[in-house]
């Protein structure tokens, strides 16, 4: 069971407010070790939990692998990679290389798209 920090939540239920006030756009921040890729988790959970799918863009292996293990941690379902090397699925999440996204030129049906981007 996934329990949030009380920060953590509060950004989780501010972003849901904002989508539901119309804003499409939602930028989140935090420092290192703030639990950025937790809280997208759980985002993420209540699209798929209503059969939304889910797409999580990142720039390097690193960030695909971890965000890889926290959706499946936290939603249950084993999300598909897309970068080279590794094999499609039907996944209704997908963490995606942009640079495959780029070459490639398809892109996964998703509800929900995820930038998950670190600039060190």
């Amino acid at each position: 069971m996934l329990i949030l920090r009380d920060y953590q939540q509060d950004l989780v239920s501010k972003t849901f407010t904002a989508w539901s006030c119309g804003i499409r756009k939602v930028l989140l921040q935090l420092s290192t070790g703030g639990g950025k890729t937790i809280i997208f988790a759980a985002i993420a959970s209540e699209f798929v939990a209503q059969g939304e799918g889910v797409l999580v863009v990142a720039h390097r292996e690193e960030l695909i692998l971890q965000a890889s293990e926290k959706l499946t941690a936290v939603t249950r379902v084993q999300p598909g990679i897309i970068k080279a090397g590794y094999k499609p699925t039907d996944s209704l999440i997908q963490v995606a290389s942009i640079q495959t996204l780029f070459r490639r030129q398809t892109y996964p049906i998703a509800k929900l798209v995820i930038i998950d981007w670190s600039l060190d």
